[in-house]
């Protein structure tokens, strides 16, 4: 600035100027120095820290107030810090004191086309501040807002380590440049605030790609290439050779395996259609002659399904018939107007799709049941015990009853006989003797199977096998129980499944009216019976209110793990429908 700054001032103010440079022990005002004897050199600096900043600050007149410098990075001084306004830090020390004398130029925050205020601070060598001048109209107040700019950034620069000796990989005065220059105002959007590094990245990001045109390849090269995949392929090859001549000759197939073992077609190959209709009595005694198998039959379906559930015969042959997992509710169904889920589920040769974690803990626990109890336990009250796996077991007089016992028992004292294995997820950290406390177990006090839906699986295998065995495993234990024929369930069970196979099971095997929607439910349900709106699944809980919008609900959906001991159960909207309907009567 103008080095005739004091010539300028007059009365009070120019008095207080020079008692202030009196102060500081200047024999002459610092604009008047010559610019090219202030030097840039951050490690000549006092040590200016916050606290002598505070104290400067609080003890002279201006707007800095105890509050305003706990927050002080919103006070202006901070702010033209951050904008970059405080342009590069120079020093001098006079001969004629011990102070520095710090200055800098600071642009206006609001008016930065104009010229710069030049502050300046003389401070001492630890770096207490003791005076400072602005040339603004506060600075004569000593404490406006460009001199806090100035020391804040002093205190910055010694801070971060600029006042000391550089690294070797340091350079002089990197944090005193002035981060901004020549700033021109300029409208929004028309302010790029990107360097030049993210807009080539931009604009490479945006480029077209470019492709390579594809170069042909020699036949030779090609033929050298498919043989080099086929030998680095060994001993899994890439189907795709299988395309190529020179390759081809490594995937001829291989020659179907014809089982040796031929078992007849499954029930379900008794559908006739709609022409069925025409002559009903050949067609039903068609389909009696078609459902008799001889001793010779029922063997082959039984060695041929001993995978069970991982065989698709297995899934065959049990369509149309009773099993053991679903006749108990061939027993609670309705003979006049029968679950229609219960027909479809019977007949339908389909996997079920219902995977709990009860079920899953289940069948991966069964094997280990098996080899931990069963083998011991059942072998000691037997002799010569072979326990094998099991297929699918179907009573040649009955041939719409089977089981698939989970094993098939064979020891010279007894026979033959069935093993059922129940591996309750709900008991597993339990022993034995605490799970035979709980309601719901399926074993007594006694060590006793409950009369209970448990027993109808048992019974259902007694049925055709003659005897059973029910072993209930838990991880700390197992327990055997042997199974004796259930005279009540023989008298009932039997008439009962004759005349539901009758009446329901063989017209559904003939004419599928279920399985293909010709005939619906009462209310149209046609997406599924459960309230969630999926597929029907085992198992699922019947609602005993006839006007039931779905009449059946899986188990989970309701919010229960096994089946209601009372003979009649509702949902709850038919709950809650039927006791608005009392609460009308009552009115």
């Amino acid at each position: 600035m103008s080095s005739d700054y004091i010539s300028g001032l007059e009365g009070c103010a120019l008095n207080r100027y020079r008692r202030k440079l009196e102060l500081c022990g200047l024999s002459d005002c610092p604009y008047r120095v010559p610019a090219d004897s202030w030097q840039n050199d951050p490690r000549k600096w006092p040590p200016v820290d916050f606290g002598n900043i505070d104290v400067y600050l609080l003890e002279t007149p201006g707007v800095h107030t105890r509050e305003a410098m706990r927050n002080y990075k919103a006070l202006d001084s901070y702010k033209l810090l951050e904008s970059g306004w405080v342009q590069t830090v120079r020093h001098i020390i006079p001969d004629d004191t011990t102070l520095t004398v710090l200055r800098a130029d600071v642009t206006p925050s609001f008016r930065v086309n104009e010229p710069p205020h030049p502050p300046w601070a003389a401070v001492t060598q630890r770096g207490d501040v003791v005076a400072a001048h602005c040339d603004c109209k506060a600075g004569l107040g000593e404490s406006c807002s460009h001199i806090g700019g100035l020391l804040y950034k002093v205190e910055m620069i010694v801070r971060v380590g600029g006042a000391r000796d550089p690294a070797c990989t340091d350079v002089l005065c990197t944090w005193n440049e002035a981060s901004m220059k020549g700033v021109q105002p300029a409208r929004v959007a028309d302010i790029n605030f990107y360097g030049d590094k993210p807009k080539e990245k931009v604009v490479a990001n945006n480029a077209p790609a470019r492709r390579a045109d594809p170069q042909p390849v020699s036949s030779d090269g090609f033929e050298d290439f498919l043989v080099s995949l086929l030998a680095a392929s060994n001993p899994v090859m890439p189907v795709g050779l299988s395309l190529f001549g020179s390759t081809s000759s490594n995937f001829a197939p291989k020659k179907a395996v014809v089982p040796s073992q031929k078992v007849p077609p499954g029930l379900r190959s008794l559908y006739r259609g709609v022409e069925g209709f025409k002559s009903l009595d050949k067609v039903y005694s068609a389909a009696t002659q078609t459902m008799k198998l001889d001793h010779k039959d029922v063997e082959r379906i039984g060695n041929v399904t001993k995978l069970q559930s991982k065989s698709l015969v297995w899934y065959e042959q049990r369509a149309g018939r009773i099993t053991s997992s679903v006749s108990h509710s061939v027993l609670r169904t309705s003979t006049t107007k029968p679950s229609q889920y219960l027909i479809k589920s019977i007949c339908c040769d389909r996997p079920s799709k219902l995977k709990t974690t009860a079920i899953m803990w289940g069948n991966e626990h069964e094997q280990v049941a098996r080899q931990q109890d069963a083998e011991g336990a059942v072998s000691s009250a037997h002799s010569d015990l072979k326990v094998n796996n099991c297929g699918l077991l179907i009573k040649r007089e009955q041939p719409f009853l089977a089981a698939s016992p989970d094993a098939l028992l064979a020891c010279s004292c007894h026979g033959m006989g069935a093993l059922e294995i129940k591996c309750p997820f709900k008991f597993c950290e339990m022993s034995v003797e605490q799970m035979c406390k709980e309601k719901d177990s399926c074993l007594d006090q006694n060590l006793e199977l409950k009369e209970s839906p448990v027993l109808h699986p048992n019974a259902t295998s007694m049925c055709v096998t003659g005897a059973s065995h029910f072993l209930v495993w838990l991880p700390t234990a197992g327990h055997v129980c042997s199974v004796f024929p259930h005279q009540e369930y023989a008298l009932t069970s039997g008439p009962a499944s004759t005349a539901f196979r009758e009446g329901h099971i063989r017209p559904e095997l003939l004419f599928r009216k279920v399985e293909l929607g010709t005939e619906q439910s009462e209310h149209g349900n046609k997406q599924g019976h459960c309230s969630c709106g999926s597929a029907d699944s085992v198992p699922m809980l019947g609602c005993d209110d006839k006007k039931c919008t779905h009449q059946w609900f899986h188990w989970a959906c309701v919010g229960i793990t096994k089946e209601p001991r009372s003979k009649t159960w509702y949902c709850d909207k038919c709950k809650s429908s039927n006791t608005k309907r009392k609460r009308q009567r009552r009115q």
